[in-house]
């Protein structure tokens, strides 16, 4: 829709069939709801999940290096000596590097999860263009360009 500075907004529109006592349409009843706001939360929202999702995955993949070295260097250490004096402190630090690899893992697989938005079809059109009922129904099935 068009306001009358020029400016567009959004409207969620309701349509049913107007029918005469023999079931014949005669036109139809509509409801035009102002959903500007909602539109612009939706966007800013999407906007926080995508930092979200980027935040996610700069973090774990920051982590993932060091935790391999960490992880690589206890295994290397117990492969050397297998008596050394330090076995049980490298046995934990190799335990404990390997559950927060996971937990790592866990994030990124989150941050890449990636929530699907459903397109809505849209049509610039001024009410005085609606001939009949067809023209609703048509715009109401989704007619129009996809934006």
């Amino acid at each position: 829709m068009v306001r009358p500075d020029g400016s567009f907004y959004d409207i969620l529109i309701s349509a049913a069939p107007l029918r005469s006592n023999h079931d014949a349409v005669m036109g139809a009843v509509a409801t035009f709801v102002d959903i500007t706001e909602r539109k612009r939360m939706e966007l800013a929202l999407a906007r926080t999940l995508q930092e979200k999702s980027d935040f996610l995955a700069d973090v774990s993949h920051e982590l993932r290096t060091p935790l391999t070295v960490i992880r690589g260097s206890a295994e290397v250490g117990l492969e050397l000596d297998r008596n050394c004096v330090h076995r049980e402190a490298l046995e934990d630090i190799v335990k404990e590097s390997t559950r927060v690899q996971r937990m790592v893992e866990d994030l990124l697989s989150r941050a890449r999860i990636r929530v699907s938005y459903q397109w809505i079809w849209k049509r610039w059109m001024s009410l005085s263009s609606w001939r009949n009922w067809q023209d609703v129904r048509w715009l109401w099935l989704g007619g129009g360009e996809l934006l």
